[in-house]
């Protein structure tokens, strides 16, 4: 009868690192563009959402990949409106979750850091610099704390 032969356990622990590697960087590609794709299925709804109490018109930036615990967006802007041409510019916006905070609370709780932030306000025909938007009486705006 043949002898059974062994792979040498360096060999195995090998093997099982390079496959546990490519795993967790498949999945973090797959998880990846998971993100970018929800992010542009929800961008327009956004927009429009933020667009009437903030009474300007915006525009999300590209999604620019996972960061820890959460995902970043490229250069956005809310444009100038009818009402009054202030503006804001965005280089980047880094949207995380703070798991400590989110325990401490026991909900969710949402970081946003804004990154290179240009603000230019200028006055309305009525003096106002900024002129919010209209919501619907029946609708409530979201809850942040």
């Amino acid at each position: 009868m043949g002898e059974t032969r062994r792979l040498p356990l360096p060999a195995i622990l090998g093997a099982g690192s390079v496959l546990l590697v490519a795993g967790v960087a498949i999945g973090f590609r797959l998880a990846d563009q998971a993100a970018s794709d929800l992010v542009d299925q929800v961008r327009p709804d956004l927009e429009t959402m933020l667009s009437k109490p903030l009474g300007h018109p915006i525009k999300i930036g590209a999604y620019q990949g996972l960061r820890p615990w959460g995902f970043q967006i490229g250069p956005s802007r809310i444009l100038p409106a009818a009402a009054d041409r202030s503006e804001i510019s965005l280089e980047k916006l880094t949207v995380s979750v703070d798991p400590l905070a989110s325990l401490r609370q026991w909900r969710p709780v949402v970081q946003l850091q804004l990154h290179g932030t240009k603000v230019q306000l200028r006055r309305g025909a009525d003096g106002a610099y900024w002129v919010p938007g209209t919501t619907d009486s029946n609708q409530s705006l979201p809850n942040i704390g």
